[in-house]
């Protein structure tokens, strides 16, 4: 059952508040399929760099609320960014100007469970959005997801101060940027999935070691004014990260 903590008591392993920096190393690759092949556009990067923050904060922790419920209510916030990433048509040779960023705002409620809170889980929804942009020349259109998600995370205590943590999410994508340039309208539906490890450090800060892989399945209705008509595709995207930050 979820341990039911003191009114006002604090946990190493839940925080009530905690600040992170990240840096990653991302690659991605998108493919699309239907009746405008072979003249449809693909994409393949190389590990791109890419710096992130993030931050989660329990408000009702934060006010030592009497109300274990409200003390669950937790609300975070990310954002990356691509650093000197650049792109080169495979055809041609020519440079592209690229950017890509990401961005989360997320609602969830902890249960803590076990001893000392051995097992945390935090289901949650989200919204947020992913953006490629592909400057002019690129015969492969921009890209920018908004989405909805809904998922869950969890982090459970391995030895001492070591834990290793896991999150699902499915995202439920509005649109898909300027790929609507090749069908009268686009859809793209998204799966996440988080896996890594992270140590409580001395003077409560943390460091961590992840993997996320996040995918989007692409779908198309009509056809395009130029001949390039999609009717599916994938999106992939799998970063390596490292991070550091404080909790408390």
């Amino acid at each position: 059952t979820a341990a039911e903590a003191a009114p006002g008591a604090r946990s190493a392993r839940a925080p009530a508040l905690s600040l992170g920096l990240g840096l990653g190393l991302e690659k991605r690759s998108i493919s699309l399929e239907g009746p405008g092949a072979p003249n449809l556009p693909s994409y393949d990067s190389a590990f791109y760099s890419t710096l992130g923050f993030a931050a989660q904060a329990f408000p009702m922790e934060l006010l030592g609320s009497s109300r274990a419920w409200a003390r669950a209510i937790g609300l975070g916030l990310s954002y990356e960014r691509a650093i000197g990433i650049s792109s080169k048509v495979r055809d041609t040779g020519a440079k592209v100007d690229t950017s890509a960023s990401r961005f989360e705002a997320a609602l969830g409620y902890r249960l803590r469970l076990g001893s000392e809170d051995r097992l945390i889980l935090q289901p949650g929804t989200k919204i947020g959005s992913r953006s490629f942009d592909l400057g002019t020349g690129s015969p492969l259109p921009s890209t920018s997801y908004a989405f909805w998600g809904l998922g869950a995370e969890g982090d459970v205590r391995v030895w001492r101060t070591l834990s290793a943590y896991a999150g699902l999410w499915l995202d439920l994508g509005f649109g898909a940027g300027d790929l609507k340039a090749l069908a009268r309208d686009s859809s793209a539906f998204g799966l996440e999935l988080d896996l890594g490890a992270r140590v409580r450090l001395p003077w409560r800060m943390y460091a961590q070691a992840g993997l996320r892989y996040e995918r989007f399945a692409l779908g198309f209705e009509g056809a395009a004014a130029d001949g390039r008509t999609a009717s599916g595709g994938s999106d992939g995207y799998l970063q390596l990260a490292l991070g550091a930050g404080t909790a408390f």
